[in-house]
């Protein structure tokens, strides 16, 4: 339904099973990109805790330390520190899609079973370790859909951080666009974000695998991800041709939103024209 992805936002008052669709026939391949990492081949929850599946490892671990989270593109990601309503302490991942406002999971700033919409959140670009490279920031203006607020659907679990100022302008942001599923199918899925298992999630990992199939509403992935990267962004690479078909400036373009995991995929919001139309309205 279209109200399910109606905007809502922590300022205002509050009141408190989706049908996936067959995946399509893959289509015929279109080349894609895999992001390059040098040697590629405990601390707070997640905030998925006590919702539903965590995200997960398959088979052997093939998640990837970033070495340098000062460059591109894994500064555009954040470590987050989440206070929610009830005082209970969580950890996320981010990621900018201009210069204050992030998207992450619904889930990482609405939580049902802690009292809504969270106190605050602190957003860390490029966490490394004890090194904050571009500082941090602390927001209290959270945005999600109804879909997720009032109906806890995980077709719609996404959501934004909005901060209070430009100190992390020039951070930088990813593009982000609503794609074909004959794209998808054919795409290696990139994940990097802050896993709890690793580093106490003070540390940006990274993996990437092919898309294993896609629905209207989600993409499906056996990506290598952990509690702590809930809310990171899953993008694709493309050559430059298809970028400019797409109508984006980069060819890194993100199409889904990590959040949750089962014993056959892990599986994220996927970006669709309704999801695109949100992300608009929340950078204002």
């Amino acid at each position: 339904m279209k109200s399910d992805h109606r905007s809502v936002s922590s300022d205002e008052p509050q009141v408190e099973s989706a049908v996936l669709a067959k995946p399509k026939k893959a289509a015929k391949p279109i080349k894609t990109l895999i992001e390059k990492v040098p040697g590629y081949s405990d601390g707070p929850p997640d905030a998925a805790i006590g919702g539903f599946g965590l995200e997960r490892v398959f088979g052997t671990d093939d998640r990837t330390l970033v070495p340098s989270t000062s460059a591109e593109p894994w500064r555009w990601s954040a470590a987050l520190r989440i206070k929610a309503s009830d005082g209970t302490r969580f950890v996320g991942t981010g990621w900018f899609i201009g210069p204050r406002t992030l998207v992450t999971a619904g889930h990482c700033v609405y939580m049902h079973d802690h009292g809504g919409f969270a106190q605050q959140i602190e957003v860390i670009p490029g966490l490394d370790g004890t090194t904050r490279p571009f500082k941090s920031v602390i927001s209290t203006n959270l945005k999600s859909v109804e879909g997720w607020t009032k109906k806890r659907n995980s077709d719609f679990d996404y959501g934004a951080i909005v901060l209070p100022n430009d100190s992390m302008a020039g951070v930088g942001a990813f593009t982000y666009a609503a794609v074909s599923d004959e794209l998808l199918q054919s795409a290696n899925l990139n994940i990097s974000g802050y896993p709890a298992d690793r580093d106490g999630a003070a540390r940006q990992y990274f993996h990437a695998r092919k898309i294993a199939r896609v629905s209207s509403r989600r993409i499906y992935y056996q990506v290598d991800t952990f509690g702590g990267q809930s809310g990171a962004a899953g993008w694709i690479m493309v050559d430059a041709a298809t970028a400019k078909k797409l109508g984006v400036a980069q060819t890194r373009i993100a199409v889904a939103v990590h959040t949750a995991g089962s014993t056959l995929n892990n599986h994220g919001t996927r970006i669709t024209p309704d999801v695109v139309a949100n992300f608009k309205k929340w950078l204002g």
